[in-house]
């Protein structure tokens, strides 16, 4: 998924490249064969970073959907979800940029028990379900509320957590070079500080989060 090729990897590639070109007395094409080569693999690599990203953003709506098949069934046990308030809630977040030439993902799921949350999160978590279980927000929204109520400006247990760089095909391998360097320095070196760069720049403090949703509510109102 976006890994720099192997010594190893990049051997059997010129190798086989030499053979093509050697045997078929056409050295071009054996430059072709390294290209396309080149490209497939790339081209593989997006592809896949794409389904992934799909299913990792999934998460968060089908945990919601295991709480009921129904809307009137979601409602009954969201309501004895917050009734009780016992349950641990999960929140998986995926955020992808670009630095310089190299594309960044960062995932993780965290988790907090209802129990130990501080009121005002409790009670926005409770409204970002009924919220979204009466098609008033969208799914992104109810994974960008459910983070930050849940992360709770870095209160959360990080259930899973990883970090992962694509490079670019074609750039200049200084500028790939500068922006992992760059990120592995500033943002990666441990679980804690890859997700509070995750919550800074995608704003997702309690505040901010509680002020967001008590405008989207005033919205719906009118």
């Amino acid at each position: 998924m976006g890994e720099k090729l192997t010594g190893f990897e990049l051997l059997l590639v010129l190798g086989a490249a030499f053979l093509i070109g050697f045997y078929s007395h056409l050295p071009l094409l054996g430059v072709a064969a390294v290209v396309g080569y080149f490209i497939y693999r790339f081209s593989k690599s997006n592809g896949n970073r794409t389904a992934f990203q799909k299913n990792y953003k999934k998460k968060n709506v089908d945990a919601f959907n295991a709480l009921g098949s129904t809307k009137e069934e979601r409602e009954k046990n969201i309501k004895k979800m917050f009734e009780e308030n016992q349950a641990t809630i999960k929140s998986s977040f995926l955020y992808s940029y670009k630095y310089l030439t190299v594309d960044h993902d960062i995932w993780f799921t965290q988790s907090r028990n209802l129990s130990i949350m501080e009121p005002r999160e409790r009670e926005f978590l409770k409204a970002t379900f009924v919220l979204y279980n009466n098609n008033l927000i969208t799914s992104e929204n109810f994974s960008y509320y459910l983070y930050a109520f849940v992360n709770g400006n870095g209160k959360a247990a990080i259930d899973e957590i990883g970090w992962k760089h694509y490079y670019q095909l074609f750039a200049k391998a200084e500028n790939n070079h500068a922006a992992i360097t760059y990120m592995n320095q500033n943002c990666f070196n441990d679980n804690q500080t890859a997700i509070k760069f995750s919550q800074n720049v995608n704003d997702t403090s309690v505040d901010s989060a509680i002020t967001k949703l008590m405008t989207k509510m005033q919205n719906i109102k009118e």
